[in-house]
């Protein structure tokens, strides 16, 4: 009997800002990353309140296009 197992993993990332003198930490980016069929999906939510769902068959190639789009979004935070 042949079965087929698919692996599924997902990642939670948030970049933070922390305020050392408050004592507070702000979110800046929350990033999921999962395995979606033939490829993988990240989902981004950054502070400003934007949205963004990309989708790559390399995980590789995915990661560079999540990085690419909100380097500067999280630059003019910061």
């Amino acid at each position: 009997m042949n079965r087929y197992y698919q692996a599924s993993f997902k990642y939670e990332l948030r970049l933070l800002r922390c305020n050392e003198v408050a004592g507070l930490e702000e979110t800046l980016c929350s990033i999921e990353i999962v395995k979606d069929g033939n490829g993988f999906k990240a989902k981004v939510q950054t502070s400003l309140g934007r949205y963004v769902e990309y989708h790559n068959e390399d995980f590789e190639n995915l990661l560079q296009q999540v990085y690419e789009d909100i380097q500067e979004e999280i630059e003019t935070t910061i």
